[in-house]
């Protein structure tokens, strides 16, 4: 079948003056049995040469749809092993030449994401694209900016990584304009579920940048207040949609320094946490772990800091939430008093009285009970006189037994769960 196929096809290619709207259906045929082809010996050595006499032709064509099917198909033919030097040339000279000469829109996207593809599939397209990736990135931008396609996010988030320290003179830039794109998405009330798609997409590429730009500080200096208005944004306004990306976002701009305004960023988060529940501590933990750990000094020069993380942790571990949010909850108390050993004596006492009533409530899994007992030892490892008034001031209900015994034989019990996979 396959075989009678192809020749049918290619007889319609090959015919002298045929309707372009033919073509392009016959192109289409072979461009969505690409991936069937090239494992095909038989075809697969002849689909070098099908490409350059039919496809390349096609991007000189005046109609933008052709134009657009022959991006398309070397797509779906971005695998094939190029025995020509010239031919691998040739395709990304069309690719680069479509994507940034092309009036059509239709045929930029889709020259966009044959560029993605043959970056990911062609060892030699990273060399070959490299002179003209700072026109391309803008080219880019402004196709994003003008169609909203998601797709094209995902492109970009692969130039980004591929291209990072040619792209650092204009990293400012694209922030810039990835975040004015956002924003215009948001503002936007038409199709609201594909809309959401792209500006995730917008969110994860400016999360890309950061995370490529962060050994940069003074870049850094300067992407920071574009993202944080991108953050402030879905913050305040509630877009609880984004909270995900948002958070992503804000862990990556502390991972390395915390600045004046991402502390007040930090009291957006709470108060997030306090106006939305709980359902999203656990994409919170990964930026409150670093503003406990990044810069400890700054975190705890406002007593408000360790409250509202101590008052997260209690709302967890004392509310209806699961128990893997109660062991994100543990941990992170775990941190801050190892972290602020010796600083946080006013809340010491408290800390150990949340941790210690929660162990006395049912607690189904191991992983809970190690983190809420890895609490209680990092106190008495910092500060055992603490720890002790609270287990020897508190019994076990019903009984007039102390904590202190109950602790020790639970730790001991559990020893275990602390010592890891035995070595073989």
């Amino acid at each position: 079948m396959l075989e009678k196929t192809m020749i049918f096809l290619m007889q319609v290619l090959t015919t002298p003056n045929v309707d372009p709207r033919h073509k392009d259906g016959v192109m289409h045929m072979i461009g969505t049995m690409g991936s069937v082809l090239l494992k095909k010996k038989i075809y697969k050595d002849q689909m070098e040469t099908m490409i350059a006499q039919y496809v390349f032709p096609e991007f000189q064509s005046p109609f933008g749809f052709m134009r657009a099917r022959a991006c398309w198909i070397l797509q779906n033919f971005d695998e094939i092993k190029f025995k020509s030097e010239q031919n691998i040339m040739a395709a990304m000279n069309c690719i680069q030449n479509s994507l940034l000469n092309d009036h059509d829109l239709p045929v930029k996207v889709e020259a966009a994401m044959a560029l993605s593809a043959f970056l990911a599939s062609q060892n030699k397209a990273e060399k070959i694209v490299e002179p003209n990736i700072r026109p391309i990135v803008q080219e880019l931008l402004k196709v994003i900016k003008e169609t909203e396609n998601d797709d094209l996010t995902n492109v970009m988030c692969k130039i980004v990584t591929t291209y990072t320290d040619q792209l650092t003179p204009i990293a400012v830039e694209m922030c810039t304009q990835l975040a004015a794109t956002f924003q215009q998405v948001v503002d936007a009330e038409d199709g609201a579920d594909e809309k959401a798609i792209t500006a995730m997409g917008l969110l994860s590429t400016i999360e890309t940048l950061i995370n490529c730009m962060e050994e940069n500080p003074k870049i850094m200096e300067q992407i920071e207040p574009i993202t944080l208005q991108v953050v402030g944004l879905i913050l305040t306004k509630n877009v609880m949609e984004f909270y995900e990306e948002a958070l992503a976002l804000i862990y990556s701009l502390t991972s390395t320094r915390i600045s004046p305004d991402l502390w007040k960023c930090f009291e957006m988060m709470y108060q997030m946490f306090r106006n939305d529940g709980f359902d999203y501590f656990t994409e919170m933990m990964p930026a409150l772990h670093n503003y406990v750990t990044v810069d400890p000094d700054a975190f705890l020069s406002n007593e408000a800091h360790l409250l509202a993380v101590c008052e997260m942790c209690k709302t967890i571990l004392t509310q209806d939430c699961s128990e893997d949010d109660e062991c994100h909850a543990a941990k992170l108390l775990e941190v801050v008093v190892l972290q602020c050993q010796g600083r946080i004596n006013q809340c010491l006492g408290s800390i150990i009285q949340l941790v210690v009533e929660r162990l006395l409530r049912e607690v189904k899994t191991t992983e809970l009970r190690t983190m809420l007992l890895q609490v209680v030892i990092a106190t008495l490892y910092t500060a055992p006189d603490p720890l002790l008034q609270v287990l020897e001031s508190t019994t076990l209900p019903n009984t007039t037994t102390t904590l202190t015994s109950h602790f020790i034989k639970q730790w001991i019990h559990d020893t275990d769960c602390f010592l890891g996979s035995p070595r073989e």
